[in-house]
């Protein structure tokens, strides 16, 4: 009877560490997996590139035109131009009244 009563024990918790071993398993299977490569991988293998040549930095555009669902916040985060500055470039400018199509400058 006691062989039995262990069992009954033992089983739950020979379940639910394997269980942990699962989670484990799969938590750093989704880290390694990032990496691309082993580690052993990644120290026997060296790349180099040629530096980059200096380039000139994209201009911004002077103006943005409105697309359906835009806000002013949204706006500004795509295009990089704080709100305040793309109120001050355009006093005329109603936020809450955006039209589709409508232009907006972002410097001046």
């Amino acid at each position: 009877m006691s062989r039995r009563r262990s069992a009954r024990l033992l089983a739950p918790l020979a379940l639910l560490v394997a269980l942990l071993a699962v989670f484990y398993v799969v938590q750093h299977s989704d880290t390694s997996s990032d990496s691309g490569s082993s580690s052993a991988a990644a120290k026997t293998t060296t790349t180099r590139t040629a530096p980059k040549a200096k380039s000139k930095p994209t201009p911004r555009p002077k103006t943005y035109t409105v697309q359906s669902g835009d806000t002013l916040t949204a706006i500004a985060e795509k295009t990089h131009v704080s709100a305040d500055q793309i109120t001050e470039l355009n006093p005329d400018l109603d936020p809450q009244g955006l039209q589709v199509g409508e232009k907006v400058k972002l410097r001046p």
